[in-house]
This record gives C-alpha cells, structure tokens and sequence, in this order.
C-alpha cells in the first residue's frame, strides 16, 4: 500500500480507488485497472492494514489501531477534477 501513503502524502488527507487508479498511472506504478484496484484496497481495509472512511475513501493506517474512520474524509483529487477549490489552492485564481 505504499501507493496509497504517497498519494495521501501528496494530495490531502484520502482517496478513492479511482483517484489511486490514477495516480498511479499518472506515477508509473504498476496498476491492472481500478476495479482491481478498488477489491485490493477493500482487502487490505478487512485484514487491518488500512482504514477506510464511511465514504469508501482510504487512508494510510494512522497509529490509533482504528481501521475505520468515523467521519466521511475528502477525496481531494476527485474534488479537484470536479473544479474545486482544494487546500494549496488558496486563494482561488481572481484574487478573491
């Protein structure tokens, strides 16, 4: 899951499956497809090595021994494709 630490490392706080999809490619990781993909992070939430948030967003393990999240957590790459302002992106372009 060291996929998953470098893009929660690099893009917020958690993503889903597409998004990891993607970053992969876009990083030169080896990845099948994000369906795959999508069972792999679903398998590794179940056997503990992973947490995941009530939105099907996941996140590296963060120390607490938890595996779930009790809140949904935001995937910052999809919300970016879909023209959101993200954190790093502030102030948004117009000087507002």
């Amino acid at each position: 899951m060291q996929a998953l630490e470098q893009a929660c490392a690099l893009g917020g706080t958690a993503v889903g499956p597409t998004s990891l999809y993607k970053f992969m490619v876009e990083h030169g990781i080896e990845v099948k497809d994000a369906r795959v993909l999508g069972a792999n992070l679903w398998d590794a939430w179940k056997a503990g090595r992973i947490m995941r948030a009530p939105n099907g967003v996941y996140t590296p393990l963060d120390g607490s021994g938890n595996t779930k999240w009790d809140r949904p957590l935001t995937d910052y790459y999809y919300a970016a494709e879909q023209g959101f302002p993200i954190p790093g992106s502030w102030p948004p372009s117009g000087g507002h």
